[in-house]
C-alpha cells in the first residue's frame, strides 16, 4: 500500500464524479497531512474523496454517492 492512498475505493461513476475514495479514521482522528494531500489531489481529478470516522458515516456517504447526492463540503481537510 502506498502512503496516503485512501482505504476504500468505489470505481463507479456517479453524477460528475469518476469514483469515490474514502479514508477511514477512528473516532476523533483526522487524516494525516499525506492522506489529506491525496484526498485533495483526488478531488482535483474529478473524484469524490472524503474521510469517515465510522461505519455508519461511510455507509451513508456511499449510499448518497450512488444516488448522486454527494455533499462536497461534508468534511474539511486538516
Amino acid at each position: 500500500m502506498l502512503a496516503g492512498i485512501p482505504d476504500l475505493m468505489l470505481p463507479q461513476r456517479s453524477g460528475a464524479y469518476s469514483g469515490l475514495f474514502i479514508e477511514m479514521k477512528q473516532k476523533d482522528n483526522r487524516p494525516t497531512t499525506t492522506q489529506a494531500d491525496m484526498l485533495l489531489a483526488l478531488r482535483q481529478n474529478n473524484y469524490a474523496a472524503f474521510w469517515c470516522d465510522s461505519f455508519e458515516d461511510a455507509q451513508h456517504l456511499i449510499v448518497n454517492y450512488l444516488k448522486g447526492k454527494i455533499d462536497d463540503n461534508r468534511n474539511t481537510l486538516p
